[in-house]
């Protein structure tokens, strides 16, 4: 067995005690592209950790810079244990074959390759204003070994394999972006700098930087995989549903902002602002800042990444399962859906007073869906979760403490 099979194994069993996403609050300053992540619940020591995850200081720190060489101060947060790029270069050529006794079932899954197979050069770019560059993230200033492939493989790994754009400038300057600023000069000849790491290429010029965009998409595979799924502390759906984008660093660029959170439960977690995402109607999307911001969106998808930007978008569907529900959108016309009200005929079913289901109208509507003959239900925030069959009958009323939902107001998906 080679060292990297070793290392890679390794990393392999001891990463079932770390996580995609961190569950405690994390430095802001943590590397942005951490893979993986250790929740720190203060059993164990930095050094145990650093040691078991093969980890030189020099690196934790930079992906940790809140901690020092010496391993202090060790905080009870969360901390990075693998980088994407560390994970790419372990992986690259590890092949290995996973047994599961689960009931699996086929899917077509959208996977990025770690770089695109192509790029194509937009042109050569007037780049004379620091204040307003091309590209607005410099990963390099003076990179003695600087190539194109390497620039474009650097900003497609810092961007979490998106359609980012990869500049080279001054022959040794490697500059990221999620749009590009400014109007090309179209004139090549004056991007005429070679590259640093490759005299035979041309690496933009004095003030002129060459612009690329990855024209290969993502490949499509046929994967077996677990049906089950589930949603972790933080609210996550694990795996991630399909196509949806979820924790990356974006500013809004459309739709409609529903609602905004300063304080309180929903910006004190995830979980807490994805909660609320599900139970708001037509909500999206969410644009979420720890302690600071939840931020409800509705309409298409519209983010602009940006490796600068406090807010972390996802994509409401990075909150729920294949098998769980979320409100309609848009809403059903000819029923009612979260109006208060009091029961007025139909079969009561069941009631729950505690448990799962109470928690918000989503679980709820979880148990009706799963519950044969349930057509609607009455909800109490944290107090009740009442299923009825039957015809819609209620008797709305402002002072009621229940919320009434007709079934066919939420979504479950798996559930014709």
């Amino acid at each position: 067995m080679t060292p990297t099979s070793v290392l890679v194994l390794g990393y392999a069993v001891a990463l079932t005690a770390a996580a995609t996403y961190p569950k405690l609050q994390y430095d802001p300053d943590t590397i942005s592209t951490c893979a993986e992540w250790w929740d720190n619940g203060g059993s164990e020591t930095c050094e145990y950790v650093r040691n078991l995850f093969d980890i030189s200081p020099q690196l934790f720190h930079t992906w940790n810079p809140s901690v020092g060489l010496d391993c202090t101060p060790w905080q009870y947060q969360s901390y990075c244990i693998l980088s994407k790029e560390r994970l790419s270069s372990l992986t690259a050529t590890q092949t290995t074959t996973t047994h599961a006794t689960t009931t699996t079932k086929a899917t077509t899954t959208t996977t990025h390759a770690p770089t695109p197979t192509a790029w194509q050069q937009l042109g050569c770019y007037v780049d004379d204003d620091a204040s307003s560059p091309v590209l607005e993230k410099q990963i390099s200033s003076a990179d003695a070994a600087l190539t194109i492939a390497k620039c474009e493989t650097a900003c497609w790994q810092a961007s979490g394999a998106t359609v980012l754009y990869a500049g080279v400038k001054a022959g040794n300057q490697c500059w990221c972006g999620s749009f590009v600023g400014g109007e090309g000069d179209w004139d090549d000849t004056k991007c005429n700098t070679p590259c640093t790491g490759d005299k035979a290429a041309v690496c933009g010029g004095k003030d002129r930087i060459q612009v690329f965009e990855p024209v290969a998409g993502p490949r499509t595979t046929t994967t077996t995989s677990p049906a089950a799924c589930a949603t972790d502390a933080m609210g996550l759906a694990s795996p991630r549903p399909e196509d949806a984008d979820c924790n990356v660093l974006a500013l809004s660029g459309g739709g409609t902002t529903i609602q905004t959170f300063v304080s309180g439960d929903n910006v004190a977690s995830l979980a807490g602002c994805a909660s609320v995402c599900l139970s708001t109607t037509n909500c999206t999307n969410v644009y979420y800042t720890q302690d600071e911001h939840c931020n409800l969106h509705a309409g298409a998808d519209t983010h602009k990444p940006n490796l600068d930007s406090v807010y972390t978008y996802y994509d409401a569907r990075c909150f729920f399962c294949e098998s769980s529900c979320r409100l309609t959108s848009p809403q059903p016309t000819n029923v009612e859906c979260g109006v208060l009200a009091y029961s007025h005929g139909g079969t009561a079913l069941l009631s729950r007073s505690a448990g799962p289901s109470i928690q918000s109208a989503v679980d709820c509507a979880e148990l009706c869906s799963a519950t044969t003959g349930c057509t609607n239900f009455y909800f109490t925030p944290g107090q009740y979760c009442n299923l009825k069959s039957g015809a819609e009958t209620h008797k709305a009323d402002p002072s009621s403490p229940f919320l009434f939902y007709d079934a066919s107001c939420f979504k479950c998906v798996g559930k014709a």
